[in-house]
């Protein structure tokens, strides 16, 4: 709701109170309610109005003021007071116009860009994802959770074949896969189930994504992990901004989580900390396509190597991970390309999408890969 919206629901008393401490009206003016509340949208709304009232609110409630801004959290009832006194808060809530007006003027101070500094780069939970189950439908992989021991042996050992560092989320990736039927278990070996994976593969969209990481958080308790991928989405305006944490209530029960799914990174900076969406992270709370998936970042040598970074389009990687072979996963991940029959004529990839990915997506394509490339299809 706008400021007009909110000052129509208080009382008379209400209004002249906030227009006296605004100072737009004297004790003995004698104005109609309708042009004191013009008087007062008048002064709020305006650019020039801001640090008139900063230098009111005092340190305290500047910063709490921040955090209502970016973090739509509503602040303590003492200083709540402070901030409804001038008409900034009413029951907890902004005004939309009025909290549009000091994210432009607060984003200046609390957002960081560092180019050149090497950005920490996590596999993101989808990723895995992704990668576990092109891993399921080359090979037999026998699994019993029934067995907890053995169990998380082979969880570790999975994790070492898929190049993983770590086994994060796998346990979490393959009860969401049979919860939605994209496999089953039988005398403890896992199947893909293809005919719906062929419709998985062609939805592996933006709801496809949130899908899954709904369903994780809900399953480990942390929806609030989604809550701030939602906050930091509005307060992040640019793909390489850094927003301070400062701004952000709350973040030491989700930085864990949301660092380790891949979906924001965190830097440290001197004595500041600065959060900001991956490449993933801005697809799915944003619902755009980051300009870091729409670059020339696929690398191919004329030895049929394929390198891709690990942060790039997973739907992409996808169709790589089918077409070639996991050679090596680390800051990137290298696929080879050398054995393609069989592979040329898929249910869900057609080849020439392959092709075309390799043609739209590479910095450059060998003479030598291209033409074997296109045997192949013939």
């Amino acid at each position: 709701m706008k400021l007009i919206d909110f000052l129509d629901r208080v009382g008379e008393e209400r209004v002249w109170e906030i227009a006296l401490a605004l100072q737009v009206v004297g004790v003995g003016d004698n104005f109609y309610l309708g042009h004191i509340k013009k008087l007062i949208i008048d002064f709020l709304t305006h650019s020039r109005s801001i640090d008139w009232l900063l230098n009111r609110l005092g340190p305290r409630s500047v910063s709490t003021l921040k955090k209502m801004v970016y973090s739509w959290k509503s602040p303590g009832p003492g200083v709540e007071s402070t901030l409804s006194r001038y008409g900034l808060v009413f029951h907890g809530q902004i005004p939309d116009d009025l909290r549009e007006l000091y994210v432009a003027h607060f984003y200046p101070k609390v957002v960081g860009t560092f180019p050149g500094v090497p950005r920490p780069v996590v596999t993101s939970a989808f990723l895995k994802l992704v990668l576990l189950l092109g891993f399921i439908q080359r090979e037999k992989v026998v699994m019993n959770p029934d067995k907890p021991r053995s169990f998380s042996q082979k969880m570790k050992k999975l994790s070492g074949q898929l190049g993983l560092c770590d086994d994060h989320w796998l346990r979490e990736i393959l009860e969401y896969l049979k919860d939605r039927r994209l496999i089953y278990i039988k005398n403890g070996v896992i199947f893909p189930d293809r005919g719906k994976l062929l419709s998985w593969y062609s939805d592996m969209g933006h709801d496809c994504k949130w899908d899954f990481y709904e369903w994780v958080a809900a399953k480990t308790r942390s929806e609030e992990t989604l809550e701030f991928l939602t906050i930091l989405a509005r307060a992040q305006r640019q793909q390489e901004d850094w927003i301070n944490v400062e701004v952000f209530s709350g973040l030491v029960r989700v930085r864990e989580i949301s660092e380790r799914l891949g979906l924001v990174r965190y830097m440290d900076n001197g004595e500041k900390c600065y959060v900001q969406l991956t490449a993933e992270g801005w697809h799915i709370s944003k619902k755009s396509y980051p300009d870091e998936w729409i670059e020339r970042a696929i690398v191919v040598s004329a030895d049929f190597e394929t390198c891709i970074p690990c942060t790039y389009d997973p739907q992409i990687i996808a169709i790589m991970d089918y077409f070639g072979e996991l050679v090596t996963h680390d800051f990137f991940l290298v696929f080879t390309l050398e054995n393609l029959k069989g592979k040329t004529r898929d249910a869900w990839c057609d080849y020439r999408e392959f092709l075309k990915v390799l043609s739209e997506r590479s910095r450059r394509l060998p003479d030598v890969v291209r033409y074997k490339l296109k045997q192949d299809f013939h």
